[in-house]
């Protein structure tokens, strides 16, 4: 029938994107770049709204 769509979307809780600096510079660099990359995908896509 049809195809199932595989999303590599990931969503992460609103604790890890309003952390505090020291428990984001304490996270492995690789989850801090997907974050990285979150906070800027929700930049582009609402670039009124600013995330810090």
């Amino acid at each position: 029938m049809g195809k199932s769509i595989r999303s590599t979307h990931h969503a992460f809780p609103v604790s890890f994107v309003v952390m505090s600096h020291t428990r984001y510079d304490a996270l492995p660099d690789e989850l801090r770049i997907k974050l990285d990359k979150a906070a800027l995908s929700i930049q582009v896509l609402n670039p009124m709204r600013r995330v810090s």
